[in-house]
């Protein structure tokens, strides 16, 4: 076993732009195996729309 897992998943620079409106810019993060996310952000910060884009 490494001592450095590999990642499960990762996003780089994931940006977004709907009607003309820039929602998520230059996102980017990754999860290693067993690891839990939170996603926290005020409303209409776009945190929806990254869980759509994971999907």
């Amino acid at each position: 076993m490494s001592g450095s897992p590999s990642p499960l998943l990762t996003v780089r620079n994931l940006s977004i732009e709907l009607g003309g409106t820039l929602i998520l810019d230059n996102v980017s993060f990754h999860m290693n195996e067993g690891e839990v996310l939170g996603i926290i952000g005020r409303s209409g910060a776009g945190k929806s729309i990254l869980m759509h884009l994971m999907r």
